[in-house]
């Protein structure tokens, strides 16, 4: 790796993973899931640093857009870099970007393919269930959105042309909708803002 690279993580690995770990292995207290955690943390803050090196940018020119794009094209495991960003931001080596949260469970089993259809089903047609909780679901079943990124969508995040619905989650990534009960739902849900209150997509 980068002179550079190395030098960043080894100080985040050096005080901020191993000064975690150490109280618990003298205590005889730290168990394999300790150090897997650790070994995850150190190498998401290298991969996120090769990422942005192989786009002729640096962490201090990290910007929240180049984030969501970065987590939204790998695996969850990415949720990991939050424990380098937090370090990296307390000692001002990056900008003002929103830090993810860390995943603190493991997730919980993929539903079956029948049950997940039958979600989808209900969602889909079931009126009986607030707009913005079937809109949320079926982002999150149907395209493997998470919640958190969900939530944060606004107006500007939706296009609607015709019949068609296009939705772009983070910053880069636009799904098209074809015509159907999502895309209706959807227009919906964004053609009434002040009736919905909270929800999944706001106002811009």
């Amino acid at each position: 790796m980068p002179d550079d690279h190395a030098t960043v993580v080894r100080t985040f690995a050096t005080w901020e993973v191993v000064r975690r770990l150490r109280p618990k292995a003298t205590a005889g207290r730290l168990t394999e899931k300790g150090p897997r955690r650790a070994r995850t943390q150190i190498r998401q803050a290298l991969a996120l640093l090769a990422w942005l090196d192989a786009r002729g940018t640096t962490l201090a020119e990290l910007r929240q857009a180049d984030l969501d794009r970065w987590l939204t094209e790998g695996m969850t495991t990415r949720l990991a870099v939050s424990s380098f960003l937090r370090w990296a931001k307390g000692r001002r080596l990056v900008g003002d970007v929103q830090i993810p949260l860390p995943t603190t469970r493991s997730p919980a089993a993929p539903a079956a393919d029948d049950e997940r259809w039958t979600l989808i089903e209900r969602l889909l047609h079931d009126d009986t269930v607030a707009v913005e909780l079937r809109v949320a679901g079926l982002f999150a079943l149907l395209y493997g959105q998470q919640l958190t990124r969900i939530v944060r969508l606004t107006t500007d995040n939706v296009h609607c042309e015709g019949d068609r619905v296009a939705i772009r989650f983070g910053h880069w990534r636009l799904v098209a909708i074809d015509q159907g009960p999502l895309a209706e739902l959807t227009k919906t849900m964004v053609a009434f803002p002040a009736a919905r209150g909270q929800g999944p997509v706001t106002a811009s």
